[in-house]
């Protein structure tokens, strides 16, 4: 099953303001490990331990567009809890991938990503945000990060 996330482009600005806005961002964008749609859980598990300093892990469709967002934390206490390992080993990643992740395209002036967090209003510091150049992935962004420019 592949998982498809729509999202709208915020409006850009003037030249001027939008080179500035995206320069002091991009200092902020990592990159970020990533799975694709088809993959089982035990893949991204296998990812995680090959990536242990990762926070988040992108998944994408076979596009490399970003459709989800796997926060490992919260990932690894799933699969370590009651019924984690035995069932959920072999499910498909989208099962426990945010479906509703901010996606971003490169060049979205800061003030409009911000105003589309407010509007969210279910994020929280540790988060992320995934960017996109031409609707590819091209690394995330941590939400403490764009909140502190």
């Amino acid at each position: 099953m592949t998982a498809i996330v729509l999202y709208k482009r915020p409006q850009l600005v003037t030249k001027d303001d939008q080179s500035l806005s995206f320069y002091l961002l991009s200092k902020f964008i990592q990159d970020s490990p990533h799975v694709y749609t088809n993959q089982k859980c035990k893949d991204t598990l296998r990812v995680l331990f090959a990536h242990p300093e990762a926070e988040c892990i992108v998944v994408c469709n076979e596009a490399d567009q970003p459709v989800g967002l796997v926060n490992c934390s919260k990932f690894y206490l799933r699969l370590i809890g009651p019924m984690g390992m035995d069932s959920l080993y072999m499910e498909p990643v989208t099962k426990l991938m945010n479906r509703n992740p901010l996606i971003v395209e490169e060049g979205t002036h800061v003030q409009s990503i911000r105003e589309e967090l407010d509007r969210r209003q279910e994020h929280s510091l540790g988060e992320y945000i995934m960017m996109t150049k031409q609707g590819k992935l091209s690394g995330v962004l941590k939400v403490s990060d764009l909140l502190s420019l």
